[in-house]
This record gives structure tokens, C-alpha cells and sequence, in this order.
């Protein structure tokens, strides 16, 4: 067995190789002078190659280096290619929104189905889409990794764990039950037309420490919001954790000006608060379907 790692996933890659005990490569990327990519593997691979390759942006080029780097491994003598993709790119494009649209996240699992016997990824934003897949397929979550870091981080202040919508309430509610923390979800209801109120469920917050969990940070939009509702209602201290930091238009600084402390993040995707690997789900699915 051996682990391929690529540019953007040798951190997971390092960990994972560790976890199985599988021999470590890197995946070699280069251009073309008309500007396409190529990458190569180790020639003369026997057994099976798990190919570590995350495709947030640019997506198109990760996704292409992806697939070419799944053929190559084939092409290259490994018996059987396992996909290892910490983060899918398209996967919120998951239905049809206009009539005319793709569903694009399922021509990528067609593409990616086309070319490995396995995928593996990590908190996958609509669990249920792993079905578009058309090989053994697992969706493993790295929320008890993220829920032993902030019980060893924060574990003596005590913390709520809250998702920030209805969305997050079962990431958050993981994470919480790993050291039998108290954990919430934000609820909206609008009061009139233009007045909307943001809240626990249940949980009263004030003079507490919150994490606000979720599964990407992207724009950072929604925490910033859930931040603001849980200071209105008390909330001391405000960490902000999710598996994939995306952390587009200095999200990360809107974060810090909305009062959050701090941000955890898994290795899922390149970003400077990892603090959290997901090398262990990964291995333990990767162990399932290749035996």
C-alpha cells in the first residue's frame, strides 16, 4: 500500500501513511507550455494506491490534477486506486436550482467514479449526495478529532458547543457528546418583515464560552451572524471550529473582528489554523473498503 500525496494535501497524506503504515509519496505537478497540467506518481506501483488529493480553489485545476493523477496511478501498475478527497469540490451545487442547470456535483462523482475503486471524504456537506457516487464510497467525519482538541484546549472553561443553524446540529451535537459538553443549535424566527432573531434552542449562553462549529467556513458570513446573536445574549468568549477553513474573502479576518478568539480547522484543506487531522476516520474507512 502506498499514499500519494499531493501539493495542497501532504500534511493529511503525512498523518494517513502514518495511521496505515503505508509507504509515502509525492506527486510530482508540471506544465505544459500551453498551460496543462501534468502530474506523475512513482512508476512500478504494485497494490494499492491511495491517491490524497483536496480540490478547493481553483477547483477546475484541482479537480483536473485529481483525475489525472487517479490515471496515473492506474496506468502506473497499482491493482487497485483508492480517491482520497478531504474536500469535493461543487458539492453545494448538489440539485438542479434553475431549470437548465447541472447537477454538478454529480457529474464530479461520475467523473471520480470513473476513475478509482474507492472514495473516501471528509464531512461532506450533504452526506446523503455520497449516493451520486458509483464506487464503494464512505463520508467519515472528523468531529470527534475537532471534540478531543477543544475538550484538551477549553475543556476547564467548560464550553457550549453550538451549530450555527439547523444545518450544524448534528456536527455540533458529535462534537459536544466526545467530553459531555452541553451543545445548541441557532434558531431563526422572524419577528416582522424585516426583524429576524437569532438564538439557542435551549441553552442559555450568557457568561459562557461558546464554539460555533460547523462543517466549511467559507465567507465566514453566517458565523459572523451567529456571533453577533450569541454576544446580544451574553456569550464571554467565542471560538470559531469547522473541518474544511476555506476562509475566502478574509473570512478569517471578519471572523476576529466579530469577537471570535480563535479558529480551529482540520488538515482537510491548506490553512494556517489546522490543529486537527482527520487522518484517523480517513484510515479507519480506507481499512473498510480495501480490507
Amino acid at each position: 500500500m502506498i499514499v500519494l500525496a499531493s501539493h495542497g494535501s501532504s500534511r493529511l497524506a503525512t498523518a494517513l501513511a502514518e495511521e496505515l503504515d503505508a509507504e509515502l509519496a509525492a506527486v510530482e505537478e508540471d506544465r505544459f507550455p500551453d498551460g496543462e497540467w501534468i502530474t506523475r506518481v512513482p512508476p512500478d506501483l504494485e497494490g494499492t494506491a491511495i491517491v490524497v488529493h483536496t480540490t478547493p480553489a481553483p477547483q477546475d485545476e484541482n479537480l483536473i490534477k485529481l483525475l489525472i493523477t487517479l490515471d496515473a496511478a492506474r496506468e502506473n501498475g497499482a491493482d487497485e486506486v483508492v480517491a482520497v478527497v478531504p474536500y469535493v469540490a461543487y458539492s453545494r451545487q448538489d440539485r438542479r436550482f434553475e431549470p437548465g442547470d447541472p447537477v454538478s456535483f454529480r457529474a464530479v462523482a461520475r467523473a471520480i467514479s470513473a476513475n478509482a475503486d474507492a472514495f473516501v471524504t471528509v464531512d461532506l456537506h450533504e452526506p446523503s449526495t455520497l449516493e451520486f457516487f458509483e464506487v464503494p464510497s464512505e463520508n467519515v467525519t472528523a468531529a470527534e478529532e475537532m471534540g478531543r482538541f477543544i475538550a484538551e484546549e477549553l475543556g476547564e472553561e467548560d464550553p457550549v458547543i453550538v451549530g450555527p443553524d439547523e444545518g450544524a446540529r448534528e456536527l455540533a451535537k458529535t462534537v459536544a457528546e466526545v467530553f459531555d459538553a452541553e451543545w445548541d443549535h441557532l434558531e431563526k424566527e422572524r419577528i416582522s418583515g424585516d426583524e429576524v432573531v437569532i438564538e439557542p434552542k435551549e441553552i442559555d449562553v450568557e457568561g459562557r464560552t461558546v464554539v460555533l462549529v460547523d462543517d466549511m467556513i467559507d465567507t465566514g458570513g453566517t458565523m459572523v451572524e451567529a456571533a453577533k446573536a450569541l454576544k446580544e445574549l451574553g456569550a464571554e468568549r467565542l471560538y470559531a471550529a469547522c473541518t474544511h477553513a476555506l476562509l475566502t474573502r478574509n473570512a478569517d479576518a471578519r471572523l476576529r473582528a466579530a469577537g471570535f478568539e480563535d479558529i480551529f480547522a482540520t488538515d482537510t484543506v491548506p490553512n494556517p489554523y489546522t490543529v486537527v487531522s482527520a487522518a484517523r476516520p480517513v484510515a479507519e474507512a480506507i481499512r473498510e473498503l480495501v480490507g
